[in-house]
């Protein structure tokens, strides 16, 4: 069985990135364009986030609702590793 490394080199060559970083510009661009009216932006929350979601689905050709399960999903996820984190931290403090 191949590595998850060389299952993600076979699938993220040069050629498909190059192929797909117009996608990724036009993305990012919109995105932008979204916060001009703005005079200021939470940027982890409001831009890269809502970036890798988008990118993420348009790479993998889903439909555009599945990027608020993906961005769901993964603050779900990112939540659990800090509750876990800060478990992990108070019980090494404990001993």
């Amino acid at each position: 069985m191949p590595s998850s490394g060389a299952l993600l080199n076979a699938i993220l060559t040069r050629e498909r990135m190059e192929a797909f970083e117009p996608q990724c510009r036009k993305i990012a661009a919109n995105l932008v364009q979204s916060f001009l009216e703005r005079d200021e932006i939470e940027f982890i929350g409001e831009f890269a986030r809502e970036f890798a979601a988008q990118i993420q689905c348009a790479f993998l050709g889903s439909p555009a609702e599945m990027c608020e399960l993906l961005r769901l999903w993964t603050l779900k996820n990112q939540q659990a590793t800090l509750v876990f984190l800060k478990s992990s931290t108070v019980s090494r403090e404990d001993e």
